[in-house]
């Protein structure tokens, strides 16, 4: 069991994988007991560096739980801007296209139900608003109509009556 589970933290892959996993290239030692430059990076599963994968393993625990430079920033207007074309450049490439579309990754379902939700509420944030808009509005409406018919403590009260019939729009 020790043996497996050292194998899985030195490798980052299980036992099987580990057995099974293929060197690209022979190993060869030179006549002082040492590797030669090109072959001191053993290739495992494909094109993966066992001290590649060491090394950042090793920096990955060195830099857990610490918060990022660039947390908070944003990107300037420039840069948004050249982000936006590329990204527009790219998708019009054909190979992007077609690698897009062989490995489409949809929404899951939980995923939705967060989308769902979040617009909702901002729907019903926005109605409240706007019902609270039409509201204020009714109600200065309303106390500038009393205000004028009462009229002032010198002015006499309109007639309402009298207005409508002169300008019935």
């Amino acid at each position: 069991m020790l043996k497996r589970s050292l194998l899985t933290m030195l490798l980052g892959v299980s036992p099987l994988q580990a057995w099974t996993c293929a060197v690209e290239a022979p190993l060869s030692i030179d006549a002082d007991g040492s590797q030669p430059e090109e072959d001191q990076n053993v290739q495992i599963n494909g094109n993966t560096d066992y001290r590649e994968m060491e090394r950042r393993r090793k920096i990955g625990l060195a830099n857990k739980g610490k918060v990022p430079w660039n947390v908070g920033r944003k990107h300037s207007g420039v840069t948004r801007d050249r982000i936006r074309q590329r990204t527009r450049e790219a998708l019009r490439d054909p190979k992007v296209r077609k690698k897009m579309a062989e490995h489409p990754r949809p929404h899951s379902d939980q995923i939705k139900a967060k989308i769902g939700f979040s617009l909702r509420q901002l729907w019903r944030e926005r109605l409240r608003e706007k019902r609270m808009k039409e509201k204020f509005f009714l109600s200065w409406y309303n106390n500038i109509a009393k205000a004028a018919k009462k009229g002032l403590a010198d002015q006499k009260g309109m007639d309402w009556a009298v207005l409508i019939k002169l300008n019935p729009n």
